[in-house]
């Protein structure tokens, strides 16, 4: 997440400074407009960068491609017209009912987004129990 990382923390919190040394402490015209003007630079430098994100991620290829999802009886198949990758059960540690979707948690920070739509309710309660059973 942006938040977390410590440039986007330092610039934010040195253009709230800026802002309001611009705003309270400075007395002189000149001053006020360049601690203003900095401290908008500083404020926006992280919104920028995440838009700039944003947009790379939506002109990705990885996002758009389809997965298609195998359960098989010891693990879970997933194909996609350049990868092919098999995980076993126990590499998943969690499910959570999300709306319309499955959040399926692996270790190392991983997660499957699963469309509930597209399964009928006895996959739907296999995939929970091979997920909640399995050590």
């Amino acid at each position: 997440m942006m938040y977390r990382r410590p440039f986007v923390l330092l610039t934010t919190v040195a253009g709230v400074l800026f802002l309001a040394k611009g705003a309270y402490i400075d007395r002189e015209v000149s001053l006020i407009r360049g601690s203003v003007l900095f401290g908008m630079i500083f404020v926006l430098i992280p919104i920028i960068g995440t838009c700039v994100l944003v947009r790379r991620t939506g002109k990705s290829l990885f996002f758009k491609e389809n997965l298609v999802c195998s359960f098989l009886e010891t693990s879970v198949l997933i194909e996609s017209t350049t990868s092919k990758s098999e995980f076993k059960w126990s590499h998943f540690k969690s499910i959570t009912s999300a709306g319309k979707l499955f959040l399926v948690i692996a270790h190392n920070n991983q997660f499957i987004l699963l469309d509930k739509e597209q399964m009928s309710i006895g996959q739907q309660e296999y995939i929970i129990q091979k997920i909640r059973f399995t050590d």
